[in-house]
């Protein structure tokens, strides 16, 4: 029986122990030397070295057993070399010729070459055809059903990323029935992770914002914190939305929240959330105003001296030199260009100005 290299498992860090080996059983003088030197080889990690020496130890006998472990570890040289490609032919070729209980073993080698060719679906066919009598072909098993979970995983969160970009694309430029497709299928997705989620939902908010549906914007911004709750954007995003509903009390929890997960990651953003926040303290009024206006003093026809107290706007005149009383009132409705260049409503109590925008970015 000749001496033979045990398999090595597939993977991308080469173990640092060489394989155990066995002492052969000498045919001739020539195939020891070759099975020797193609051993020595392999042990320092020299593979192409150690594939010619075994390649051409297999012209060397005709003795099947010697043939299969031959070529079983010519084939393993061929995977540590990353041919990928020749290395599951030849384990395929082996695990439909040995029958020596060496085959399950084969077909396993044979998936893991598969898989590094990106075709998991190839690796669990292979893989399937093992009968994991062995303990060895019970472990090669295990070893490859964790790497083909962990390549499913790495396809599917490339294919929601992906999916993700094309979405948020869509929504960047306003194509908002292209986009909401998109995003509807990542958010629903059992293979997207929760932060992928999050952003689909996050983007679908902003879709129902945009389309005045504001309280669609909170049920989706509500799903996505579940995903990820400890996204502060989600919070500031949610909270604009309640604010331009009016909730001053709701808005201010998810401000307040915002700025408890900011203060250790980005204190300077936190600072500036307090000073969004702090109109919320204050009752709006609707986008209609009023303002009064009361002065007194004393002019004559060329000046005007006197004193005025306002709680929006202030005016006086008089056209005599006498002391006076006076007062003005006002209507009005404020408008001014938003972030994105759309007329929006503000409210207006006390000068401090709290602007309602359905057009807010989130």
């Amino acid at each position: 029986m000749l001496f033979a290299v045990q398999p090595l498992l597939a993977s991308a860090v080469p173990p640092t122990d060489p394989p155990p080996v066995v002492a052969p059983a000498p045919q001739t003088a020539l195939l020891e030397a070759e099975v020797h030197a193609a051993l020595d080889a392999f042990q320092k990690r020299r593979f192409e070295a150690a594939l010619s020496h075994f390649e051409k130890a297999s012209t060397l006998t005709d003795d099947a057993a010697a043939l299969l472990d031959i070529r079983f570890n010519a084939a393993v040289c061929l995977f540590e070399l990353g041919r990928f490609a020749e290395a599951e032919r030849r384990f395929v070729q082996l695990a439909k010729t040995d029958d020596s209980g060496r085959a399950s073993e084969a077909w396993l080698h044979a998936g893991f070459a598969a898989l590094r060719q990106s075709e998991p679906d190839r690796a669990e066919r292979h893989s399937q055809r093992a009968t994991l009598s062995t303990p060895a072909a019970r472990g090669l098993a295990a070893r490859l059903r964790s790497q083909l979970e962990a390549e499913r995983r790495r396809n599917d969160d490339a294919s929601s990323t992906a999916q993700l970009r094309e979405g948020l694309n869509h929504l960047e430029h306003r194509r908002y029935e292209a986009a909401e497709g998109v995003l509807s299928q990542v958010a629903r997705s059992g293979r997207a992770q929760p932060p992928q989620r999050a952003q689909a939902l996050h983007g679908l908010a902003a879709i129902a914002q945009a389309r005045g549906d504001s309280r669609r914007a909170l049920v989706q911004l509500t799903a996505a914190i579940a995903e990820t709750p400890g996204a502060p954007e989600l919070y500031i995003s949610r909270a604009r939305v309640h604010a331009s509903l009016g909730n001053a009390e709701p808005a201010k929890r998810d401000y307040d929240e915002a700025q408890r997960l900011l203060q250790t990651t980005d204190p300077s953003k936190a600072a500036q959330l307090q000073d969004e926040a702090a109109t919320l303290y204050l009752l709006p009024l609707p986008g209609w105003h009023l303002g009064v206006g009361i002065s007194a003093g004393f002019d004559s026809n060329v000046t005007q001296s006197g004193a005025a107290s306002s709680f929006l706007t202030a005016s006086a005149r008089t056209d005599a030199a006498s002391p006076f009383i006076a007062g003005s009132g006002s209507v009005g409705y404020q408008l001014r260009p938003s972030e994105r260049w759309a007329l929006t409503p503000s409210y207006q109590l006390l000068g401090i100005t709290f602007t309602q925008s359905q057009s807010q970015p989130l």
